[in-house]
């Protein structure tokens, strides 16, 4: 049974391949991976791709004495890499499309955070190395822990 985290880091990775379907040109649709570590993805021989990793964490003071109820804000980290090609899309709007799919995500029932979303924490150019830009977007997804007690 998946957990909360790869949960969260699904539903990214998901919004993020709707933004990716909704591209017109072919040539600017890039893969997404959720890697398990980061070795295999330092130089991938690409046109660009997009990487969706877990972060950490921040939570709430716990909410009530007989139980735990905190809000939890899951940090997923997107590393946007692109070659920067004549007649592609710029490197840079590919971080606009992307955020602007992430914010206007409205979170399920299923997810118990109805009404909420995903918020942007940054954004930050890390390089260029032969044309091959890197953007490193920083989003968080609303969650809630819980655990039983006593009244």
């Amino acid at each position: 049974m998946p957990g909360m985290t790869s949960e969260a880091k699904a539903i990214v990775a998901d919004i993020i391949e709707n933004v990716m379907a909704g591209l017109v040109s072919p040539a600017d649709k890039l893969k997404i991976y959720l890697p398990a570590n980061l070795e295999n993805y330092d130089d991938l021989d690409d046109g660009g791709h997009i990487l969706v990793l877990y972060k950490g964490s921040r939570y709430s003071d716990n909410k009530v004495s007989y139980a735990v109820n905190q809000n939890r804000e899951i940090t997923i980290s997107v590393t946007i890499e692109s070659l920067s090609v004549p007649g592609r899309m710029l490197p840079e709007d590919y971080l606009d499309a992307i955020i602007s799919g992430l914010i206007n995500y409205e979170m399920t029932v299923s997810w118990r955070q109805p009404g909420k979303r995903i918020t942007v924490s940054s954004d930050e150019l890390m390089g260029e190395n032969n044309g091959r830009w890197r953007y490193i977007l920083e989003v968080s997804v609303p969650a809630t822990i819980f655990s039983g007690g006593t009244i």
